[in-house]
């Protein structure tokens, strides 16, 4: 499965590459006053208003301050669009030895994978947009 591969906090994550629509700079997030955790907001994308998720939120951190290495990803599922808040983005990589994610971690991972020796998560697309609904 050719992934993005990301950090966030202890984690080693990852999206599958086709749901990645674009990677952006830092910018600014408008806050959504009693938004539910992970949403923290909206960002103006090409004139598409897109709830913004905090996936140190998702994994029950702090919320991030968006530094210059920060970067928010445009992410499509089923015509639906979001923003992820990364505090890290790695690079592209082929995820070998995938598994499905053992219990309880199904909720927000979907599967486990390698990239050379590093266990890397693949991220819960499904639970991530329900928070949408």
């Amino acid at each position: 499965m050719l992934v993005l591969r990301l950090r966030c906090a202890d984690h080693e994550l990852a999206l599958p590459l086709e749901a990645v629509t674009e990677v952006l700079p830092p910018a600014w997030i408008e806050p959504v006053e009693d938004a539910a955790p992970p949403l923290v907001g909206t960002l103006n994308w090409h004139g598409e208003i897109l709830w913004a998720v905090d996936l140190d939120l998702w994994f029950g951190h702090p919320r991030h301050t968006l530094t210059r290495d920060s970067r928010l990803l445009v992410v499509t599922q089923g015509g639906s669009r979001l923003v992820l808040i990364c505090p890290e983005v790695e690079d592209v990589a082929e995820l070998e030895s995938l598994a499905a994610a053992p219990a309880p971690h199904h909720e927000r991972i979907r599967a486990v994978g390698r990239h050379g020796e590093v266990q890397v998560q693949v991220l819960n697309l499904d639970r991530l947009f329900g928070h949408l609904a």
